[in-house]
């Protein structure tokens, strides 16, 4: 059930749990998180032992490979489908524009996700131990959590910028991954979504530039019409 914006669910005692209906999950940050890297194109010349020889020919080899990600993303601990599962439900706990959670309740998330306290506190413990968030239980409210999303204002970054942009996951998009039951095939739903939005964001660059180009093209062949018509 939704409401001004938030999905309600109810928990074990028929309390309501209120979360966004949307939440903005940084690209760069889910890849590292299911330990998936980028293909590139690599372009390969001849052997450096001909560098400095005036009769050298170059020999231009296009593969595509997979990036380290030990050094695209860092030492960073492979988190298990319930870690993951945690940290894409922090985001829909209405985060400040710093990545700010107030209060994390651990029964409502355990509830949400159909599992354990105590595996949603190993799950939290398991990010903070791995970077992606920082943690601080709340001293006068048992089994409450403040949390700090660490990178979620690098999602907004643009690209000149650094960033890799975010994905706007709706409710319904997180529990078909929260129905996955192994972290083989939840790699795979989330991995299918990365590669869905990078078609997308594709097909809109070309479906932007290829106008552009074929404008500037017309304009250019009317130039050396004009151009030509004159010389003659």
């Amino acid at each position: 059930m939704s409401k001004g914006g938030r999905y309600i669910h109810t928990d074990h005692k028929g309390e309501f749990i209120l979360l966004t209906l949307t939440a903005p999950v940084g690209q760069a940050v889910l890849r590292s998180a299911i330990r998936l890297s980028d293909n590139f194109i690599k372009f390969r010349a001849g052997s450096d032992l001909c560098v400095n020889c005036p009769n050298r020919v170059y020999h231009k080899e296009m593969k595509k490979i997979y990036v380290n990600e030990k050094a695209r993303y860092g030492e960073r601990t492979t988190l298990s489908r319930n870690a993951i599962l945690v940290f894409v439900y922090l985001h829909f706990l209405s985060p400040d524009e710093n990545g700010f959670i107030r209060m994390v309740n651990i029964q409502e998330a355990a509830d949400f996700l159909h599992c354990c306290p105590r595996t949603v506190r190993n799950s939290l413990n398991s990010l903070a131990s791995s970077g992606y968030i920082a943690l601080r239980k709340l001293e006068n409210i048992p089994c409450h959590y403040s949390v700090f999303l660490s990178e979620f204002k690098d999602y907004f970054r643009t690209a000149k910028e650094g960033g890799r942009g975010y994905l706007l996951l709706t409710k319904e998009t997180f529990l078909a991954l929260a129905g996955q039951s192994t972290i083989n095939s939840l790699r795979l739903a989330v991995r299918s979504i990365l590669s869905f939005a990078d078609g997308r964001e594709r097909a809109e660059q070309e479906s932007t530039f290829l106008p552009r180009q074929t404008a500037m093209l017309s304009e250019s062949s009317s130039m050396y019409s004009q151009t030509d018509t004159r010389s003659v």
